[in-house]
């Protein structure tokens, strides 16, 4: 397994927080849902519809909501979120999916809702709400399919956000220069 890792580090991958929700228990400090989130990556695999894919361990708690319900919220997130992802990540314990708005705020993270009631961070490059309509199972991971239901309203977006995206390689955060961000290639639409 340690050769396939090698190449495999080598992809370069946008960061995004993943957030899906399941009904609350009735006992439950009277709300009425329970989110989960995640730190992950996400890629397109078709532009008309727009179909998104990622691949969820199957340990987890985020992605058994989501598999559940069969519904995700995607927030790109750029370089600002930087440590506040890697406050994240070292995070120990179990997450309280009954605060989940207030751990992502602990961590610096500003969130809202999308219609669909899924929690978003608002100063993200986009937002995406998400609906699961093909699933695949691995050794360790599910793969999804998700086709794109609605967008964060982008006067919930922060105008004054950094634009470069969060991205990970080689175990590691980066970004990509500005001066590249801004050239582009119209030649392929994505």
């Amino acid at each position: 397994m340690a050769s396939h890792l090698s190449p495999a580090r080598q992809l370069a991958c946008p960061v995004v927080l993943i957030s899906s929700s399941l009904e609350a228990e009735p006992n439950q400090k009277g709300a009425l849902q329970q989110d989960f989130y995640m730190v992950s990556s996400i890629s397109y695999v078709n532009l008309e519809p727009l179909i998104l894919s990622t691949a969820f361990l199957k340990t987890s708690q985020t992605a058994a909501a989501a598999l559940s319900n069969k519904r995700m919220a995607v927030s790109i997130l750029s370089f600002k979120h930087l440590e506040a992802v890697k406050k994240l990540e070292n995070q120990t314990g179990e997450k309280d999916p009954l605060c989940a708005v207030e751990n992502l705020n602990k961590f610096g993270f500003i969130n809202g809702r999308l219609n669909s009631g899924l929690l978003y961070i608002k100063d993200s490059l986009l937002a995406l709400g998400l609906r699961i309509f093909e699933q695949t199972e691995l050794e360790q991971y599910i793969v999804v399919l998700a086709k794109l239901e609605e967008t964060a309203t982008t006067e919930g977006l922060s105008k004054s956000a950094s634009q470069e995206p969060l991205i990970r390689y080689n175990r590691l955060y980066a970004t990509i220069d500005q001066e590249r961000l801004n050239q582009g290639n119209e030649r392929y639409p994505v």
